[in-house]
């Protein structure tokens, strides 16, 4: 079965958003601006699950069957422009899975993301001149959605198959927080946890009141910090 959100979508966007800054930079500044602009960076390459929370997510409080039967593989690169110690502005492509089974009837969703998102270094911002190994970052940021949903509906000993795929990006906002560790000054690793909103109730193909479906992103990563593209 083909799927219409592949991973080839996601190095695409990923290429775009190591390369696109540099191109769009190059033709406006003088050589000077240019460098002091693409100091310093860092690139994270991260992977963990994403978990589904909506109108068929029986296992919010069960830890273990969440992470077993609500969620899935996920995989994602975030490139991070930091304009001091404390600020950052963000980048990231997200490619993963959530899926569920309730009463008969069962999903799994596709998921691809593109997104923008504001970082706050909260270590730097009050422990600057005590602690700079460890540290934690909260943030936010907005973004796009494309998913593709394959949902199962057993109806008597039949099961209906049905496919939902979104048209056109979806919007979702989100917010979250990470903790690093510095390996040396170019090298860390790195522990997150997002949630994300998505803005209808479309991811499960399932429509049960006014309450819309979102999901979580846990992960871990590894950051390599330069100071030239």
């Amino acid at each position: 079965m083909k799927t219409t959100i592949t991973t080839k979508t996601f190095w695409f966007c990923t290429v775009l958003l190591l390369f696109g800054s540099t191109l769009v930079f190059s033709q406006a500044l003088d050589c000077r601006q240019k460098t002091k602009f693409m100091k310093p960076w860092s690139l994270n390459a991260n992977f963990g699950i994403t978990s589904y929370f909506g109108d068929l997510s029986i296992y919010d409080h069960n830890i273990s069957k969440k992470n077993s039967r609500e969620s899935g593989n996920s995989f994602g690169i975030t490139l991070t422009k930091h304009f001091n110690k404390v600020i950052g502005l963000s980048g990231q492509t997200l490619y993963g899975h959530i899926q569920a089974y309730h009463n008969k009837y069962d999903f799994k969703t596709e998921l691809f993301e593109y997104n923008i998102h504001a970082r706050l270094d909260l270590t730097n911002l009050f422990l600057a001149n005590e602690i700079n190994q460890v540290g934690v970052v909260g943030y936010a940021g907005i973004g796009h959605l494309l998913f593709k949903t394959l949902k199962n509906i057993e109806i008597g000993l039949q099961t209906l198959e049905i496919v939902n795929k979104s048209n056109v990006p979806e919007f979702i906002c989100f917010f979250g927080g990470s903790v690093y560790y510095n390996l040396s000054n170019k090298l860390g690793v790195t522990a997150d946890l997002a949630i994300r909103q998505f803005q209808n109730d479309r991811l499960d193909d399932f429509i049960q009141g006014d309450n819309y479906d979102y999901y979580s992103y846990l992960s871990v990563g590894i950051s390599y910090h330069f100071y030239n593209l």
